[in-house]
């Protein structure tokens, strides 16, 4: 095949569909197809410009074998929803010029949505490049984003649905990365038998649990502690708050040390708490590139998985889940519904009700308290994704699709 592959997040940005999308362009790489991607500058999640680029209109790079086309974007991850529709729309704009005089004659053209609206530019771009557009969608917009309270305009609540059902219908197939988002989707009109689930998966030669005193001495981090961590975006899903209430709560044990790793548009505002609060088993730690993310992982005892909680989560599968697994790290999950069925079936974590900090403490004092049980659910978690989520098999599915 000769593919592109357009999205808004990518290397070296870190998050769930950044490792995902170059695992899969990487993947089928190897498999002999020819594969481009087209993309923004880096700039996520911290709204500014990663190190290494300069913002310009357009350039080329080679990752890994594959070329990866940047355009122009507006740099923003700010609580504002007018300036996110900027990020969006700058965005959809440039990728939508340049993919029209870079990008030759193609046979497939794979959209990875959210942000909805890039599906304009995937529309345009398959159209005018002969080639079949598929939507990978990796969460419901704009459902996620009324649920959330960042969208509350009944205007552009209706506008967002309608190009929502637009885009699905012109779609060759919908790639979903649940089984709830598949049946949301396919009771729409017109979709039946048009909608395909593919879920997450992880390298597990790439994440594999290293030594855990060495990972903590790089990271300037205790050897004595039993390390609660939490990796990945600092945003409003997260409800980190959750996680700092328990860290209170369990301040009479010494011992235990909660991590958070990463970025993300809440971090401030959760850093000024800490400090507020003198909460001093807390640590933040910087956002780490995707190659030091085992390093990083193998410093924790356990990890905290929290959304907030609204249905709509109920039907999503959290990447860092799967990476947890993979390095033999217990799951302490905060998400009901098809997540913590998996948590439940691999027998690798304690499943708690979102937002609440008495069933996180009570889940943290367990794992704390008990070695033994500590081991079996690294060992189960590693075991289970091995048996249904390595990404060979996830891109053996997805080539097939294609």
């Amino acid at each position: 095949m000769k593919l592109v592959i357009l999205t808004q997040y990518f290397p070296p940005e870190i998050g769930a569909p950044q490792a995902r999308l170059f695992e899969l362009a990487r993947g089928l790489k190897n498999k002999g197809h020819e594969v481009t991607i087209l993309t923004a500058f880096p700039n996520y999640p911290g709204g500014r410009i990663l190190p290494g680029y300069k913002l310009r209109a357009y350039m080329e790079e080679e990752m890994e074998g594959l070329k990866v086309i940047r355009t122009w974007i507006y740099p923003s991850h700010s609580r504002s929803f007018v300036k996110r529709l900027a990020n969006y729309f700058s965005f959809v704009l440039s990728a939508s010029i340049f993919g029209l005089f870079k990008l030759g004659r193609q046979e497939v053209l794979l959209c990875e949505t959210p942000p909805l609206f890039l599906g304009l530019a995937a529309y345009i771009l398959s159209r005018l490049k002969g080639a079949r557009m598929y939507l990978y969608v990796s969460d419901l917009w704009p459902a996620s984003a009324v649920d959330l309270g960042m969208l509350k305009n009944k205007t552009l609540i209706k506008m967002s649905e309608r190009l929502e059902l637009f885009l699905y219908r012109k779609s060759s197939k919908v790639i979903v990365v649940t089984n709830g988002i598949k049946n949301i989707i396919e009771a729409l009109p017109r979709m039946q038998a048009k909608v395909f689930t593919v879920t997450n998966g992880v390298d597990l030669k790439f994440f594999t649990r290293g030594d855990k005193l060495n990972a903590r001495q790089a990271l300037g981090l205790p050897a004595d502690k039993f390390i609660v961590m939490y990796s990945g975006n600092h945003g409003i899903a997260q409800n980190l708050s959750t996680v700092l209430n328990c860290a209170k709560k369990t301040g009479e044990h010494p011992g235990i040390l909660y991590v958070f790793a990463g970025d993300g548009v809440e971090k401030p505002f959760l850093a000024a708490r800490k400090e507020k609060e003198g909460l001093t088993n807390v640590v933040f730690l910087k956002s780490f590139q995707k190659n030091e993310m085992p390093l990083v992982l193998s410093a924790a005892d356990a990890a905290v998985i929290p959304l907030k909680d609204i249905k709509l989560f109920e039907k999503a599968l959290p990447s860092k889940m799967f990476e947890m697994m993979a390095m033999g790290v217990p799951v302490i999950l905060g998400v009901k519904g098809e997540a913590a069925e998996v948590i439940t079936a691999a027998g690798c974590g304690i499943n708690i009700n979102p937002e609440d900090e008495n069933s996180m403490e009570k889940a943290i004092l367990e794992l704390y308290n008990s070695k033994e049980l500590c081991a079996r659910f690294g060992k189960n978690g590693r075991e289970y994704a091995q048996n249904h989520f390595s990404r060979e098999k996830i891109i053996n599915l997805f080539e097939g699709l294609l």
